[in-house]
């Protein structure tokens, strides 16, 4: 394997993780809010647990 080909492995997967870890965030921002006096779960995950 060339070297540009290892990059391009290494890119794609840290933009996978980038868009995971940027889902989890929405979850928790905006589905999950601080404060809301409700007690709210995701697939059974509260806010904290996220």
């Amino acid at each position: 394997m060339k070297r540009s080909d290892i990059n391009l492995v290494v890119d794609i997967l840290a933009f996978i993780g980038l868009i995971l870890l940027s889902a989890s965030e929405f979850l928790v921002r905006y589905m999950l809010p601080a404060g809301s006096g409700e007690y709210v779960a995701l697939w059974t995950l509260t806010r904290h647990e996220w």
